[in-house]
């Protein structure tokens, strides 16, 4: 497990996990879905347009995660005639109403759904969500060495701090099992609420 948060939140770079795969893009002012071929990169998301290839030269910018935030729809299908419920939309913040610049996107499962907001939510959050990760074990740490008989500063907070122990390796297992189920498939990827606390 060490290796794995290593491997991929250690160094200058997050390693972002390779999500790619067709998705359908809701045309801006229309009601219809249009289905394209998109790849995530650690700057945005990208498509191949019409007539090229997955080449990284002929790749288009779709969005860029500087300024945006990536959200779970809810009933698309019912609301936008969305062709499945599997929905998911990036934009800005502050913005709350309908607008060009809301990018809504759909899957064709719950599976690629989960993989492609969990790959969005590393590449833009992953190096914050390790340094958290770090900070809150060093703090269990100290707290651990305060709680230990014969400490002076031991404040009868040892239910305390084995709590905070227990919370660090809880999330440790989340961490490990959201990086799991974006780049090993395979498993099974975990609900994207605790992603959302963690961050």
């Amino acid at each position: 497990k060490e290796a794995l948060l290593e491997e991929s939140f250690c160094g200058t770079s997050v390693t972002v996990p390779e999500v790619e795969g067709a998705l359908y893009l809701k045309e801006d002012g229309k009601k219809s879905w249009k289905r394209r071929y998109f790849l995530l990169r650690a700057s945005g998301i990208y498509y191949v347009p019409k007539g090229k290839t997955k080449t990284s030269r002929d790749l288009a910018c779709f969005i860029q995660f500087d300024n945006v935030n990536v959200y779970y729809g809810m009933q698309y299908k019912m609301k936008y005639k969305s062709p499945t419920d599997y929905c998911f939309v990036l934009k800005h913040p502050q913005i709350q109403k309908e607008s060009q610049y809301i990018k809504y996107l759909c899957c064709d499962d719950k599976e690629s759904l989960h993989l492609w907001v969990t790959g969005i939510r590393i590449a833009k959050y992953g190096k914050a969500l390790y340094d958290n990760y770090i900070g809150a074990v060093q703090k269990s740490e100290l707290a651990s060495r305060l709680a230990k008989p014969g400490n002076t500063k031991s404040i009868a907070s040892g239910g305390s701090s084995s709590k905070g122990i227990q919370i660090i390796y809880f999330f440790k297992e989340i961490i490990v099992r959201i990086i799991s189920s974006v780049f090993f498939p395979t498993i099974l990827p975990i609900t994207i609420i605790v992603l959302t606390y963690l961050i």
